[in-house]
């Protein structure tokens, strides 16, 4: 079964998504509300993949999306800005998904990002 880290500082947005994997048939690799949270759950569970907000907090979530791709773990980023306002900002070939986003395209893309 596939661990993916939820990477959100909306609790209830964390916990829909949370509840949406364990439905599609992943598990939860934790959930973590800032930079900091994000990296400590990294280093210490790992995961195969993530999902991660742009913004925790009012921080830049890019320290962590440095981590996943030094770690080879891909990840998408679910973010309330426009995609387009996200370019440049993380690796490119990031899949940018904006909220609120339909499930079936979040699960897409995470399926596609572990192929």
């Amino acid at each position: 079964m596939r661990r993916i880290l939820i990477i959100d500082d909306e609790p209830m947005v964390a916990m829909s998504l949370e509840m949406l994997l364990e439905c599609e048939g992943f598990e939860s690799a934790g959930i973590a509300s800032t930079v900091e949270q994000a990296l400590k759950l990294l280093a210490e569970t790992g995961c195969d993949a993530a999902i991660l907000d742009a913004n925790l907090g009012g921080a830049f979530s890019g320290p962590v999306a440095e981590a996943l791709q030094n770690a080879k773990i891909p990840f998408v980023v679910l973010s309330g800005y426009d995609p387009q306002q996200q370019r440049g900002r993380f690796p490119p070939g990031t899949r940018l998904l904006q909220k609120p986003c339909r499930p079936e395209v979040l699960v897409e893309a995470l399926r596609a990002s572990l192929t």
